[in-house]
């Protein structure tokens, strides 16, 4: 008898630990719950707050820049989109609202960017209303993306220094102000300027390379054709892996019919960029030239295969096809 009330006595007391445990462990997981659920919703902003926070940000790094928040400065928009049309016609509505194109340009995997600019006066606060307006745009002219802005020091419009002042000017800026100078300048098409301030920036060795490849475009648009090639072949051989140097190069010695150092440019720039259907076009167009027709089939074939709506690749493969180009590669096969 006495051993049976003991064994229920110690079930007893089992039960009520057991049941205080449970509760404990209840409470620790209803607690744990909370506390997960209080994280989440803490690291989880609203999209205002955190443009707010990324506005918030972009102020602070100019303010450890030794910016002047309160006073003018130069603020830059940008934007993205698959094609051009768009992002013109949105250009064109800012510039009635006094901001000027600094770029249209292809970027990355072949996509469009559009980057505004505007001296002004802003707070934190009225950028946010700033950024509101250029994301509403972005939605109104059906472009892909706002990305964003950028904060920097106030700059003089290089096309309004008078041309007494312009070489003075130039040389006052520093190397990042500069260069932004030279890029918008020949961006407006301003070819003298550009020149000016690109050989400045290549004087200071700042962007050496890009400074000779752009001052090769300036040259080029201006009918100064030796001295461009010049300069692109400078930006080249400073920089071995400069993409658009060697297709610049390429392109402008297949219009004077310098078709061996055409394609030497062009199986260099396949080197750097590798399977890309437009330059292994460019190639067999190249090698058509050459009489290396064998060759040409081959790397039109590879441009098709890598796009097929390469309609100038395909031209060339019914080219290569025709009876007597036919003739002359079963003729001559190891060309």
């Amino acid at each position: 008898m006495f051993l049976n009330n003991l064994k229920m006595k110690c079930l007893f007391s089992f039960l009520r630990h057991f049941k205080f445990v449970v509760k404990l462990i209840f409470i620790i997981s209803f607690i744990n719950g909370i506390t997960i659920q209080a994280y989440g919703q803490k690291n989880k902003l609203p999209k205002k707050d955190i443009r707010a926070a990324r506005i918030d940000s972009i102020f602070d790094q100019a303010d450890a820049n030794s910016l002047d928040i309160r006073g003018v400065l130069r603020y830059e928009y940008s934007f993205t989109n698959p094609s051009q049309d768009q992002l013109q016609k949105l250009s064109v509505k800012l510039r009635k609202d006094s901001f000027e194109t600094i770029a249209l340009k292809v970027i990355g995997d072949k996509r469009w960017q559009l980057v505004v600019m505007k001296n002004q006066i802003l707070t934190r606060q009225t950028m946010e209303e700033t950024d509101k307006k250029m994301r509403s745009l972005a939605y109104q002219f059906l472009v892909d993306k706002y990305t964003g802005f950028s904060i920097s020091k106030f700059q003089v419009n290089p096309l309004k220094v008078t041309a007494d002042k312009f070489g003075s000017y130039i040389k006052s800026l520093d190397n990042e102000a500069l260069f932004k100078a030279a890029t918008y300048l020949i961006s407006q098409k301003s070819y003298d300027r550009s020149m000016v301030a690109f050989q400045e920036s290549i004087d200071r060795h700042y962007k050496e390379d890009t400074a000779q490849f752009q001052m090769g475009n300036a040259l080029v648009a201006t009918n100064e054709f030796v001295k461009g090639i010049e300069r692109w072949e400078n930006a080249r051989n400073l920089n071995h892996h400069y993409l658009d140097a060697y297709l610049k190069l390429g392109d402008i010695f297949v219009e004077n019919s310098h078709f061996n150092r055409a394609l030497y440019n062009y199986q260099e720039a396949d080197t750097l960029k590798p399977n890309d259907d437009v330059i292994l076009y460019k190639i067999a167009s190249d090698l058509i030239e050459l009489k290396r027709y064998n060759e040409s089939y081959k790397y039109a074939k590879r441009s098709v295969k890598l796009n097929r709506k390469n309609i100038y690749a395909k031209g060339l493969i019914e080219i290569l096809k025709q009876p007597a180009i036919r003739k002359l590669r079963k003729k001559y096969p190891d060309l």
